[in-house]
């Protein structure tokens, strides 16, 4: 998640704070030009990051078929039919 905090090293504190510097500079000198929209619209946007822990549950909802009534028979076009005997076979050539 975007934060305005840098907790991860001085290092990277020092460059978060020039960046902004640099920013802010190019959004005053430049106001007007696509530079200086770009430089304010960066601004708008922390620097830094926070780990947020989350859990998602992904086990699938409950259908609601565990009440002990009699499961439904399939539609009659869904029942099972035999399937149709081959045709035969011909023999094969000598050659």
């Amino acid at each position: 998640k975007p934060s305005s905090e840098i907790s991860v090293g001085s290092r990277l504190e020092k460059e978060g704070q020039q960046a902004r510097e640099l920013l802010t500079a190019v959004a005053e000198q430049h106001r007007g030009t696509p530079w200086g929209m770009l430089a304010s619209s960066e601004l708008d946007n922390p620097i830094g990051w926070q780990w947020v822990e989350d859990y998602t549950d992904l086990t699938p909802p409950d259908d609601g078929r565990g009440n002990n009534n009699a499961t439904p028979r399939p539609p009659r076009d869904d029942a099972a039919r035999p399937l149709a005997t081959p045709p035969p076979k011909r023999p094969i050539p000598k050659l």
